[in-house]
C-alpha cells in the first residue's frame, strides 16, 4: 500500500505536475503554430481522439491532394455545381455516368453525330411527327408522289400553289367547266372541238322503181314507209366524216355512228319532174332492204309530198333528232307512185352529234 503523503508533501506533488503539464501545453502550442518547429513531431496521429479535429481546427486551404485518403471524397462531400468542366479529365465521362435521357439536342454539337458507315435503317414507324422539328419537312425530303389528295387539308391549296400548265384535261372532270368559269370572249374557233359526224352527197342518177303500196290498207301504209330503196351513195362525195362512220364500198347507203349521244340527221333529195303521184323519203335508223318489200328497222321521220309539175324537179327535205348508240346507222329511204320508174337526180344524208343522250 502506498505511503500517504502529508499535506505539504501532497502540495509539492501537484504542483511539480501542473509545472510539467503547462510546460507540455506550451511545446504544443509552439510546435503547432510556429513553422520553425514544425519538423518537431510532437504529437501523433495516434495520439489524436476519434473526431477530436474538427473543420475550425484547420486552417482554411492547409488541406491538400495528398491530405486526402483514396476515394474519401463522396458525392455527399461535394456541394451542388462544385464540379466544373474544367475539374473533370479527358474521357472520364463514360456512358455509365450518363444518366437515361440525359443529353438532349441542345446538348450536342452541330456535326457530332457523322453518318454512319455503313448506313443504318430506321425500323418502321420510329420517327413520328412529335419527333420533327418545325419545318423540318423541306421539298427534297419528299419521295415522288409522297403527298396525295388525302394528304392536303380541304381548301388549303389556292392558285399560288399550282405551277403553270400542271392542268390538264385529264385533270378536269366531266362538267367541272361551267359557261361562269370560262373568261368571256376568250373562246375562238381554235378551242372548239372538232364536229362529230358524217355528210354523204351524190348526184350520180339513180332510177327508183314504182312503190308496191297499193293503198287499200292500214298496214299496208306501214309497211310502205319500209318499203322503197335506200339511197346509194357509192359514188358520192364524202365533205367530212369523222374516222369509221363511213364505208361507202361496203355499206354505200349508210352512216354508222361510232360514239354514242343525240344527234341531229338531215337529208335532202331532188325528183326528176314529173306530175303524176308522190314522192316520199324516210330517215330509218338500223334498216334493211326488204325483199322485195317491206324492209325492216326504225323509221325516225318521213316526208311525203304531192308532184305538181312536169316541168320543174319535185325537191325534198327532212329533218330529226335522234338518240343513236355505238353501232346504229342512219339511211335514206325513197319511194314513189308515178306507175313507173323515176329518176332521183340527186340526194344527200349528214347527221351531226349536238350532246350526249338525255337521261
Amino acid at each position: 500500500m502506498p505511503a500517504v503523503r502529508s499535506a505539504r508533501t501532497r502540495r509539492t506533488w501537484w504542483s511539480s505536475v501542473t509545472s510539467a503539464r503547462g510546460l507540455s501545453i506550451v511545446a504544443i502550442v509552439i510546435a503547432v503554430g510556429t513553422p520553425a518547429s514544425a519538423a518537431t513531431v510532437l504529437i501523433t496521429a495516434k495520439q489524436l481522439a476519434a473526431n477530436s479535429v474538427t473543420s475550425k481546427a484547420i486552417k482554411n486551404g492547409s488541406v491538400s491532394n495528398a491530405d486526402l485518403g483514396l476515394a474519401s471524397v463522396t458525392a455527399k462531400n461535394l456541394a451542388k455545381g462544385s464540379v466544373t468542366t474544367t475539374a473533370l479529365g479527358a474521357g472520364a465521362v463514360t456512358s455509365a455516368n450518363i444518366a437515361a435521357g440525359a443529353v438532349t439536342a441542345s446538348q450536342l454539337a452541330p456535326g457530332t453525330i457523322p453518318t454512319p458507315t455503313p448506313a443504318f435503317t430506321l425500323n418502321d414507324g420510329m420517327v413520328t411527327g412529335a419527333k420533327l422539328a418545325a419545318s423540318s419537312v423541306g421539298a427534297s425530303n419528299l419521295a415522288t408522289g409522297a403527298v396525295t389528295g388525302t394528304k392536303l387539308l380541304d381548301g388549303t391549296v389556292d392558285s399560288a400553289d399550282i405551277a403553270a400548265g400542271a392542268i390538264t384535261a385529264g385533270k378536269i372532270g366531266t362538267g367541272a367547266v361551267t359557261s361562269t368559269a370560262i373568261l368571256d370572249g376568250t373562246i375562238t374557233a381554235a378551242d372548239a372541238a372538232p364536229a362529230i359526224g358524217a355528210s354523204l352527197d351524190t348526184t350520180t342518177v339513180q332510177a327508183i322503181n314504182n312503190d308496191l303500196w297499193n293503198g287499200s290498207s292500214a298496214q299496208n301504209y306501214v309497211d310502205e314507209e319500209l318499203d322503197g330503196f335506200y339511197l346509194d351513195f357509192g359514188t358520192s362525195t364524202t365533205p367530212w366524216a369523222t374516222t369509221g362512220m363511213i364505208n361507202t364500198a361496203t355499206n354505200p347507203s349508210r352512216i354508222t355512228v361510232t360514239i354514242p349521244g343525240l344527234y341531229q340527221v338531215n337529208a335532202a333529195t331532188g325528183w326528176n319532174q314529173n306530175s303524176t303521184g308522190y314522192r316520199e323519203i324516210s330517215l330509218v335508223v338500223n334498216g334493211t332492204q326488204g325483199a322485195p318489200a317491206p324492209g325492216t328497222g326504225t323509221v325516225a321521220a318521213i316526208s311525203r309530198v304531192q308532184a305538181s309539175s312536169n316541168t320543174t324537179r319535185t325537191l325534198q327535205t327532212i329533218s330529226t333528232t335522234v338518240a343513236l348508240t355505238a353501232g346504229d346507222y342512219i339511211g335514206v329511204r325513197v319511194s314513189q307512185d308515178t306507175g313507173s320508174a323515176l329518176n332521183l337526180i340527186h340526194g344527200s344524208l349528214s347527221l351531226v352529234r349536238i350532246g350526249s343522250t338525255p337521261t
